[in-house]
């Protein structure tokens, strides 16, 4: 059995203190060192059956789970039954029909129904998390929109799933589609993504031997939400982007040598993730999106023998060279992005009101918590750069900078916020900004802040400087 089990506080509190309780320190390097027998325990079949309430303490203990038992499980056992037993409340569920692997599809049974957390009065659904949408109401039904950006001129289908994305202006997408780490803002040109696909952007390390190789390349896949990648070839029911083979080969021209040279005479063997599907190399230009795949539900002869003389990799060989890491990175990356734009937003919009609100501090410290301090001040120096003359807005980004130096310097533990702030060094920019010249001002102060930079008492006092300069507001 594996699964996620989430805990309260309270309740982890209390696994953690067992680590130190006999017989249970046997399970820990504590207990081992003391001279006691190593222990094992399996968290549901010991600790979380412990918690039931529709098991006797025979029936705990007669468990049949494990093929070796002796004197100190047992006492383990009966201590976490005393421990748990009618002391500790849980809420279960379980999928119906146990637990698959559940392919996306326009009717997936467990969306709603059946997902026991949506039963739940305590949490409130949310279908778009940490995203920016660019003035546009959103009027789809049934989307997703997580960890990305969508500007206002795009138009999105119903059932539309963004994840760790960035969609254009230029970009349509069709009903039932769903894109992930993707980047459709550079686009010189309409691109219209059909309707029930779904399209993912995979880094590949091309050095597998080097931890610090730069060398990677972006490629993209692309399935029907109605395929299934292990269907074999042979199968009736077998899909290549919702279409049955004979209407693909029409269509597209391919041919099963292409997709599966090695595999002319084994039809049996022939899947959609062996199929060599996905251009990743071209002798002649840069891969894109709409070039190499695309072009599928519109052919051209061009493009067609473009996508047979790639080089061209099948979603095994992809998955094998994917870089997890750098996929990671760049999902913080965006991630970052998005706090910063928000950040900025709350500042523009309490900046327009004429008042200072903190409701962003809490997306702030998380970005300098993560180490993207320098990117949050880049940002704030450009709008002060581009918003010199709007004093009420200014004096938003000036209290954001002074917020960000204080937590650089160590939060509350840096010492008092407040105190003397006319450095010699400072003066220059408090002269100019007394005199209306604030974009001079400005780049005296950025210039000036990063030879402060260097100690937590030299960043508090940097602070200070940005607050005083509130008081010319």
């Amino acid at each position: 059995i594996c699964s996620i089990v989430f805990f309260s506080v309270s309740f982890a509190e209390k696994l953690l203190n067992f680590h130190a309780s006999p017989p249970l320190d046997s399970c820990t390097y504590e207990g081992i060192d003391s001279g006691s027998q190593p222990s094992k325990l399996s968290l549901y079949f010991d600790f979380l059956l412990a918690t039931c309430t529709d098991i006797s303490f025979d029936e705990y203990l007669s468990s049949h789970y494990r093929n070796y038992t002796n004197d100190l499980i047992k006492q383990s056992e009966i201590f976490l039954w005393n421990q748990l037993n009618g002391k500790t409340k849980f809420t279960c569920g379980i999928l119906p029909n146990s637990c698959h692997f559940q392919y996306i599809d326009t009717q997936w049974p467990y969306l709603n129904k059946y997902n026991i957390h949506s039963q739940r009065e305590d949490i409130q659904w949310s279908s778009i998390q940490h995203s920016i949408i660019d003035n546009k109401q959103i009027q789809t039904q049934n989307l997703s929109i997580i960890n990305s950006i969508v500007y206002n001129e795009c138009n999105l289908g119903e059932n539309i799933s963004i994840h760790n994305s960035i969609v254009g202006n230029r970009v349509t997408l069709g009903d039932n589609c769903c894109i992930l780490s993707v980047d459709f803002s550079k686009e010189d040109f309409h691109l219209t993504l059909p309707s029930d696909v779904i399209i993912q952007r995979i880094i590949l390390s091309l050095q597998r031997t080097s931890d610090t190789s730069n060398n990677q390349l972006d490629v993209y896949t692309m399935i029907g939400i109605h395929d299934d990648v292990n269907r074999v070839f042979t199968d009736k029911n077998f899909t290549i982007l919702n279409m049955s083979w004979n209407q693909f080969q029409r269509q597209t021209g391919i041919d099963i040598w292409d997709l599966w040279p090695d595999l002319q005479n084994d039809p049996e063997k022939r899947t959609l993730a062996n199929a060599h599907f996905y251009p990743v190399l071209h002798f002649n230009n840069i891969s894109s999106l709409n070039d190499d795949l695309l072009w599928l539900f519109n052919p051209s002869n061009e493009l067609r023998q473009q996508w047979k003389s790639s080089w061209r990799l099948s979603l095994n060989d992809i998955l094998i060279r994917a870089d997890l890491y750098k996929e990671i990175i760049r999902r913080q990356d965006l991630f970052h992005r998005i706090s910063r734009l928000k950040i900025l937003d709350l500042l523009f919009l309490h900046g327009s009101k004429q008042k200072v609100d903190d409701s962003y501090l809490a997306l702030l410290k998380q970005t300098i918590a993560d180490g993207h301090s320098k990117e949050i001040l880049d940002a704030f120096d450009r709008a002060c750069l581009t918003n010199y003359n709007k004093l009420q807005t200014l004096s938003c980004l000036f209290s954001a900078i002074a917020n960000t130096l204080a937590e650089l310097a160590g939060g509350d533990r840096a010492g008092v916020r407040s105190g003397p702030y006319l450095n010699r060094e400072w003066q220059y920019a408090l002269s100019m900004f007394e005199e209306g010249k604030y974009l001079l001002s400005i780049q005296h102060l950025i210039k000036q802040r990063q030879l402060w930079m260097d100690r937590s008492d030299l960043l508090i006092r940097a602070a200070r400087h940005y607050d005083g300069k509130l008081g010319l507001f």
